[in-house]
């Protein structure tokens, strides 16, 4: 299908990479944005997975395309940009990240005609309160079942003794932290394993921020014997990753795929971002866009897997891979969201000895 303002601008598709958008003739009139985090898109993250879905969308339809790099990295930051963008011509904005929360959530209601995107995040009013017009669509990822198939993997592969480190106690590391006990606690089942044969340890370092906390607890886990740690949030994935690079230990990476960035990287739990930006950006062009809208995407929808092209796993085969993500994919199997950590036996927990941390 053709969007009727396809042709309107006229423009030569741009291939090569944008940064800081709107100075200059060839910098003008991209129809689909990505406004960045501050960072550039040719590094593995969020953005990168986000830039190369509508990098693949726009070529293949000829649309001009760009990307933004904020000055500030911040609300104010991203607000300026996101108006950059629109007065360049952007009629899609797409946004990656729930720090971007609050700017799409003021920018929505100035550029009522503009379509915003915004991925694995909801926008907020200036109170902070969910406000979706119906020009923006936002959709969210399944952690709780990402981390499920990151803790089913590490017990089929044979690992006993795990780790989990998350950022923040927030809502997202919540989901990744509860999902990767009940997968550790159902694959223990399914080998007939008996209870405190997997032992995870836990904790929440308070913050999202990199600090000598996080790589001093990695130290002290591997060398206790843990085996391999699940790290969520960028911070703590760099540490983790130092750390077991350091002292020939393994990682299961969160998000995106970062097995380019650590050697210690066994697999990643993600979020299919490239391919959900690829699809929503379509949708905002030629139909289909769920403006108003907020959606949780998981194993139903492809939301979220396991980087089976990347990992140096043996024992969790790309067989045991389908077996389990068709199982949850058909809604065979549930996964809880919620806190389970300090009490895991109330959760359904069965096998899976868990040593929270404070």
């Amino acid at each position: 299908m053709k969007n009727t303002w396809k042709g309107i601008l006229g423009c030569f598709l741009m291939a090569a990479l944008l940064c800081g958008c709107g100075k200059g003739e060839d910098e003008k009139e991209k129809e689909v944005a990505l406004i960045t985090d501050g960072g550039t898109v040719d590094t593995a993250s969020l953005d990168k997975e986000a830039w190369d879905g509508i990098a693949r969308y726009c070529k293949e339809e000829k649309l001009t395309y760009g990307n933004y790099v904020p000055d500030e990295k911040n609300t104010e930051g991203f607000e300026k940009t996101i108006r950059e963008a629109a007065e360049n011509g952007a009629k899609v904005i797409v946004c990656a990240g729930d720090e971007f929360s609050e700017a799409v959530g003021s920018m929505q209601s100035e550029y009522k005609k503009v379509k915003f995107l915004l991925l694995d995040g909801v926008p907020v009013d200036e109170d902070g309160k969910e406000y979706i017009r119906k020009n923006t669509h936002a959709v969210l990822f399944s952690e709780q079942q990402a981390g499920f198939l990151a803790g089913y993997a590490a017990v089929t592969e044979g690992y006993t003794n795990l780790g989990y480190l998350g950022g923040e106690e927030s809502e997202q590391n919540i989901q990744y932290g509860a999902g990767f006990i009940q997968g550790a606690d159902y694959a223990a089942k399914e080998k007939g394993m008996s209870a405190g044969q997997v032992t995870i340890r836990y904790k929440y370092e308070g913050s999202d921020e990199l600090n000598p906390g996080v790589m001093a607890d990695a130290n002290e886990w591997y060398r206790g014997g843990c085996q391999v740690i699940f790290a969520c949030g960028q911070p703590m994935q760099t540490a983790v990753q130092k750390s077991a690079e350091t002292l020939g230990k393994a990682v299961i990476g969160s998000n995106y795929n970062q097995s380019s960035i650590s050697d210690s990287v066994v697999i990643s739990a993600i979020k299919r971002v490239q391919e959900i930006a690829y699809q929503q950006v379509g949708a905002a062009v030629d139909g289909g866009f769920k403006g108003g809208e907020k959606e949780s995407l998981g194993t139903g929808h492809d939301g979220v897997g396991l980087t089976m092209a990347y990992t140096t796993m043996t024992q969790f085969t790309q067989e045991s891979y389908n077996a389990i993500y068709s199982q949850m994919a058909e809604g065979k199997i549930k996964v809880s969201g919620k806190e389970i950590s300090t009490n895991p036996s109330q959760a359904g927990i069965e096998l899976v000895t868990v040593q929270a941390e404070q």
